[in-house]
């Protein structure tokens, strides 16, 4: 194991979490690099980072630092993966693991096999539940905004809620945006979306083709709605419908994109593991993928992780007042339950929807 600290003096200026995020990484593989380790592993919470080095992402700012580190992961380094460690692979977070091949002499196919990305979730740095925490609790319940009578007098001609209405409105916008282009996103209403007005841009296809056909929003639809949505919200109305409907929409992408990224989660354990899916796979039993994927320890960590988080960061904060210390936006054990009773079995059925389909 290998453990560095760096005592350079900086001065970077007005910049961003994304900029310092880059020559954090930098001086990181500089270091190891100049140290003669060639046999790293090398992680990161920032999914834009992760992407901007592998060139999945072109970003506004930091072009410079980006050249920088593509041109140290194109280095000859090495890793030894255990299996142990790729274990945690289901829920630890985006992991760059540089690894080593001297097979293909193309460069952008080594930089793809030099840098390999498991694209696991975004639990690391809790997207979708500070979502919830900072944005959706801001709001009582605001139940008009859920009612189809009350959608269809504000909006004429249209049968559903209010917040119906917003998401399919926002989605069909966005989609004409490109954001729907991207494999990654998957939309609420996917039927009669307007096509892409930008220029298209080349995601690189690390998946099954199959995984286009896999979208469980409606299950998340109902799970938000009529089940975790009561749990984190006062009761009330205080007339911001519109915000409220916005929030929502913010929590439910979080939640997407997070138990999506099950199709990722599972393209990589199939590598890895090929010879161990491949019979399960041929027999579409789903009760052997399920368990070669659940890694119980692993699962109870995750729950554990979240809930402190949601104490640490999801307090409320008066000056002067002792009273509320422990009182929290969002319960931890509510943040904790939406892991263990609702992403983590949810990401894994996205698990084994892809895996079924993936030797088609």
């Amino acid at each position: 194991m290998l453990s560095i600290t760096t005592r350079r003096n900086m001065f970077i200026g007005r910049s961003s979490i994304l900029i310092a995020e880059l020559w954090a990484i930098y001086y990181a593989l500089r270091i190891t690099w100049e140290k003669e380790f060639r046999c790293i592993e090398l992680e990161s919470d920032c999914m834009d980072v992760v992407q901007s080095v592998l060139g999945v992402l072109e970003i506004d700012i930091g072009h410079a630092m980006v050249d920088r580190l593509k041109n140290l992961t194109d280095q000859e380094w090495n890793l030894q993966s255990e299996r142990e460690e790729k274990q945690l692979l289901p829920i630890t977070g985006v992991v760059l693991a540089v690894i080593n091949s001297t097979s293909n002499s193309d460069q952008e196919s080594r930089r793809s096999s030099h840098l390999s990305t498991y694209f696991s979730s975004r639990t690391q740095n809790g997207s979708d539940s500070r979502v919830l925490r900072q944005q959706r609790a801001r709001f009582p319940l605001n139940s008009p905004a859920y009612d189809p009578s009350y959608g269809s007098t504000s909006s004429p001609g249209f049968c559903g809620s209010l917040v119906e209405f917003f998401v399919k409105k926002t989605e069909a916008v966005q989609a004409t945006a490109g954001r729907y282009e991207n494999p990654e996103e998957h939309p609420f209403f996917p039927d009669n979306l307007p096509p892409s007005l930008v220029p298209h841009f080349k995601y690189p296809e690390v998946l099954h083709p199959a995984a286009m056909s896999i979208n469980i929003n409606k299950v998340i639809w109902d799970m938000y709605f009529n089940k975790l949505l009561p749990l984190f919200v006062a009761p009330g109305d205080d007339g911001n419908y519109a915000s409220t409907a916005a929030r929502d929409l913010e929590c439910l992408q979080a939640l997407s994109r997070r138990i999506h990224y099950g199709k990722l989660v599972a393209e990589v354990k199939f590598r890895n593991e090929q010879k161990d899916y491949e019979p399960p796979i041929r027999a579409q039993d789903r009760d052997t993928l399920a368990s070669l994927l659940t890694f119980v320890d692993v699962e109870e960590a995750v729950k554990k992780r979240v809930a402190k988080k949601a104490m640490t960061f999801g307090q409320e904060v008066k000056l002067g007042d002792d009273g509320d210390k422990g009182k929290y936006k969002v319960d931890p054990a509510v943040v904790s339950g939406l892991y263990g009773d609702w992403v983590i079995p949810l990401t894994k059925e996205v698990e084994i929807e892809y895996l079924l389909r993936r030797l088609d």
